[in-house]
């Protein structure tokens, strides 16, 4: 559309300076005679041809003034012409560069927005999968949760259809958000001993790996503070490095509170795990 206007401007301008050009030739012509003219119109007569007043010499003059005229305006119209013309290429050529630079710089802000998206994408794929771990991991606490139940004070799994080692019960305990029953007291002792089966040896988390004869709890990381030895027979069945078990009456027992015993940690028996707190449970 302004391309189109651009045109219509050039047009008109150029047809101004020819009008313009012409009305100075009859300017000349009629400042040149006035007498002459005047005496013709006082005598109300027909205004004679250019011929019946201009000699051949000065037709001729006139008629060369106005060819220049005429060919000097036709030479400014073709100069401004191609000025236009080369206006207008610089012009089109602005804009061209113009639209490029246009063009490159959304193609490079699209090119980054890509680039965010993609960043932002793998970001929630990372946490779609921490998500769906934490989910399956709140899955299994949960399932596991529901094989506590509380005796006494605290929450306990006594697994008494499994025997295992001692190492593999205390991994077993922690996969259920547990670990291996810490006995703190006879109380809690006398009321786990109600819930064991008969004449059974179950896992505790006391053992002596690292010194021989020093009881440490796995739980806690320190000395065993409570014990609760059968004093009937020895109390290492074996002369290595040992882990304690509760041990449950065998014949007629001394009172109804099960004992403790040391075990070659290899040994597979049945064991007893404790909640790490009431939060673990239902």
């Amino acid at each position: 559309m302004w391309k189109r206007s651009l045109k219509v401007i050039v047009a008109l301008v150029l047809s101004l300076m020819f009008t313009v050009s012409l009305v100075k030739i009859v300017l000349l012509i009629w400042t040149s005679y006035p007498a002459w003219l005047q005496r013709y119109t006082d005598a109300e007569r027909p205004l004679p041809t250019v011929e019946e007043w201009l000699d051949s010499e000065q037709l001729s003059a006139y008629k060369k003034l106005f060819r220049d005229k005429a060919s000097t305006f036709v030479l400014e119209s073709q100069n401004e012409d191609l000025q236009c013309g080369s206006a207008m290429k610089i012009l089109l050529r602005h804009l061209d560069s113009h639209d490029s630079n246009q063009n490159a710089d959304i193609l490079s802000k699209l090119a980054q927005l890509d680039e965010k998206l993609e960043a932002q994408g793998q970001k929630l794929q990372h946490l779609e999968i921490e998500l769906s771990s934490r989910r399956t991991s709140m899955e299994e606490t949960t399932r596991n949760r529901n094989n506590f139940r509380k005796i006494g004070t605290k929450y306990y799994h006594i697994e008494d259809s499994q025997k295992m080692t001692w190492y593999r019960a205390l991994d077993k305990c922690h996969k259920m958000g547990g670990h291996l029953a810490n006995v703190q007291s006879a109380e809690e002792l006398q009321a786990l001993s109600r819930m064991l089966k008969g004449q059974q040896y179950y896992w505790i988390d006391l053992t002596d790996e690292e010194t021989y004869g020093v009881f440490v709890s796995s739980t806690t990381g320190m000395n065993g503070t409570f014990f609760n030895w059968d004093t009937s027979m020895n109390r290492y069945l074996t002369t290595t490095s040992s882990c304690v078990a509760l041990q449950t009456n065998f014949g007629e027992p001394m009172d109804n509170t099960d004992k403790m015993q040391c075990l070659g940690c290899r040994s597979e028996m049945y064991f007893i795990c404790e909640a790490s707190s009431d939060d673990n449970v239902n």
